[in-house]
């Protein structure tokens, strides 16, 4: 059986959309796909409903969640569970903390000589999560 568990697509840090993603396992011959974006299962609303009927590739709900443990950064994934508002609650509460945290970051930097404010790192992002 050929498979990847733990890919990303644009709604988080990879270079390809969610259904070129798919198209592209399909291509070369993946039998199981698990998208595992950061903190966020957006990719999914992406994704032609068709996909999950195709006999020939099992498409995984996934998502990699950050999390702090005391001593470092954790990434932690998570699979097969249902599409509900609270699991869209829960990864957007995380993307309001990193936002907030990018933006202390970005402050440091700032005070270290660094000139760079959220928009022009943003643009630079292109849309892509940010830290």
């Amino acid at each position: 059986m050929v498979l990847d568990l733990h890919t990303h697509t644009t709604a988080s840090d990879g270079t390809l959309k969610p259904m070129e993603l798919v198209e592209k396992a399909k291509l070369i011959g993946l039998e199981v796909l698990a998208i595992t974006d950061h903190d966020t299962i957006t990719g999914f609303h992406q994704i032609d409903e068709t996909v999950y009927k195709d006999p020939k590739l099992l498409l995984i709900r996934g998502v990699e969640i950050s999390a702090e443990y005391p001593t470092d950064s954790l990434h932690i994934l998570g699979y097969n569970f249902d599409n509900s508002e609270k699991v869209e609650k829960v990864l957007n509460e995380l993307i309001e903390y990193r936002n907030k945290r990018n933006e202390l970051i970005l402050e440091k930097m700032n005070q270290h000589g660094f000139k760079l404010t959220m928009e022009e790192l943003k643009e630079v992002a292109k849309g892509k999560a940010i830290g």
